[in-house]
């Protein structure tokens, strides 16, 4: 199972800025041009988290792969299969499965592996795969 690795950079505001606010100005010897200098840095600069995430590929699941191409076969086109993939943020628990791409006719259908439903374009709306001949022969 290839797997790849990338970073991205996630900004958001400074956290407690209140606290940074008194600290500034306690800490400032009343020169007020160092003292605003501070502060342009303090409200210019963002905290940068940095997180990798770990892509992992997902095969297609044999028997739903022959069932589609069976289906493309009796309404005489072809298909196109994209793995999808696993999209896991290194040292936490949160992960994002992408879903197997199906293009047939122009048209991206999702399916994850064992799911008995195949979604159209994107994943608000969804057939069964047993209707998905029909739905080809209707467009």
């Amino acid at each position: 199972m290839p797997s790849s690795c990338y970073t991205s950079t996630i900004r958001a505001p400074l956290k407690n800025l209140v606290e940074l606010w008194f600290n500034l100005l306690m800490n400032i010897n009343s020169n007020w041009v160092d003292f605003f200098i501070i502060w342009k840095i303090i409200l210019e600069e963002r905290m940068v988290f940095t997180i990798n995430i770990i892509k992992r590929e997902i095969t297609f699941d044999e028997s739903l792969k022959q069932r589609l191409e069976f289906i493309c076969e009796f309404s005489h086109t072809t298909p196109t299969f994209i793995n999808g993939s696993i999209h896991k943020a290194a040292k936490t628990n949160l992960s994002y499965i992408e879903p197997h791409k199906i293009i047939i006719k122009g048209i991206t259908f999702l399916d994850f592996n064992y799911s008995i439903d195949i979604y159209i374009k994107n994943l608000s709306k969804k057939i069964k795969i047993s209707k998905l001949e029909d739905y080809l022969k209707s467009i």
